[in-house]
């Protein structure tokens, strides 16, 4: 996946990246290799690279191992904060919350990477749980598509550079105690948005 145009074989095999950068490596001597490489859109990759005499032998000796990760999809979270309601006139202090009530989140996030997040989109820009991934939340809302999908980005469209907001309905536990619950950015049917996540710290009281 991560052929480039300038690899010895480029099309179609795509399994010989490149010569021997110097003319001639005498025994004890230090050779090196020495290539571009193309990354793909998205994902996660191990590579191996290893050393042939071409129409003799495999070099024995540890192939060149990569972990590779390309990720198009960063971002930086913004300010957080809950609210009676909707209309986001009256915030709520997270660690004074009651039991069984719904609150007004909202979560702003700004697009750091390369690639327009969108919200009518067949790849739309969403917010799922995460630690684990996909968990299902104690939060979980009857506004959500799943208990482990919050919402789409409130915005059309946020562009590179531009800061959007994820806005969603929670329902406290019945339960009281101190919680955290944690999100995660993502782009449904391609990829999570890294590794770091959102967190919503809260207290549930009587």
């Amino acid at each position: 996946p991560f052929c480039d145009t300038t690899w010895v074989n480029s099309s179609p095999s795509c399994n010989r990246v490149a010569p021997l950068h110097e003319y001639t490596v005498a025994p004890g001597q230090i050779g090196s290799f020495e290539f571009w490489i193309t990354a793909p859109d998205t994902g996660s990759y191990n590579e191996s690279y290893l050393p042939v005499m071409e129409n003799k032998a495999w070099l024995d000796t540890p192939s060149a191992n990569f972990n590779l990760d390309t990720q198009p999809y960063t971002w930086n979270q913004g300010s957080q904060a809950l609210y009676e309601d909707s209309s986001k006139l009256k915030v709520i202090d997270q660690n004074n919350l009651k039991p069984n009530t719904r609150y007004y989140s909202v979560f702003e996030i700004k697009n750091t990477g390369s690639i327009i997040w969108q919200k009518n989109s067949s790849t739309p820009a969403s917010l799922g749980t995460a630690a684990p991934r996909d968990h299902m939340s104690n939060l979980c809302d009857t506004t959500w598509s799943g208990c482990n999908r919050p919402a789409l980005i409130h915005e059309y469209t946020i562009s590179p550079g531009q800061t959007g907001s994820y806005e969603f309905w929670i329902k406290t536990p019945s339960s009281t105690g101190t919680f955290k619950e944690t999100f995660n950015p993502l782009i449904e049917g391609l990829n999570w948005m890294g590794m770091k996540n959102i967190e919503l710290n809260y207290t549930v009281k009587n």
